[in-house]
């Protein structure tokens, strides 16, 4: 006797369409993450890479403005009274009241133009902030003077140097001024020589 063939019930067809949809539908999903994660990957790669170049290139750029300045202060012989430091955060550039300001002053005396003059050239096409710190001696302010604390004073000096450099064209948005008076000295304020060392003005370049 021939045996009758047995069609498949409707609802197991629909289902078996079913599970073939959803299986090929993750398989579309996760093909689409993996692909997705590779380009991230790859994303983040080519981001690593171009800022490794852009710090390279800044690292470049600051120690050529370091080294110009040092030539700067060479040619014009300022040896005695300048010097330039480099670490990892700053280029520290140091000016001696000697060749910046009259005793107790605030204004900067003409001799200090060429040499902040050098220094605005130098500095103005690069991006780098610019924090100018001012710096006195431990000696009180004699009376009657303009300044009633040596920290007026150092703050006033800072700004002075801020505002010429400002002058000169380098923008406001960079610089800063800051005075610390007597309190943070390089040499023992106990000798003549240790007191002229403290007073300086220091501009800093912040590094990138």
């Amino acid at each position: 006797m021939k045996k009758e063939k047995r069609e498949s019930p409707l609802w197991l067809t629909v289902y078996s369409d079913f599970v073939t949809n959803m299986v090929l539908f993750f398989l579309v999903l996760y093909t689409s993450a993996r692909t997705s994660r590779e380009k991230q990957q790859e994303m983040f790669e080519k981001i690593g890479a171009t800022v490794e170049d852009t710090r390279d290139s800044a690292v470049l750029i600051e120690q050529e403005a370091g080294r110009k300045i040092e030539e700067m202060i060479q040619h014009q012989d300022l040896e005695e009274f300048a010097m330039v430091s480099v670490d990892e955060t700053t280029i520290r550039v140091v000016l001696r009241e000697a060749i910046t300001f009259d005793s107790g002053d605030d204004r900067l005396v003409p001799e200090s133009f060429p040499v902040l003059d050098e220094i605005v050239e130098i500095i103005k096409d690069i991006p780098n902030d610019v924090v100018i710190e001012g710096h006195t001696d431990n000696v009180p302010i004699t009376v009657g003077r303009r300044f009633f604390s040596n920290w007026e004073l150092s703050g006033a000096r800072a700004i002075s140097v801020l505002d010429y450099l400002k002058d000169q064209g380098i923008e406001p948005d960079r610089l800063s001024a800051v005075g610390y008076g007597e309190y943070r000295p390089v040499f023992s304020n106990e000798t003549p020589r240790g007191r002229s060392m403290n007073r300086r003005v220091e501009i800093n370049i912040v590094r990138i």
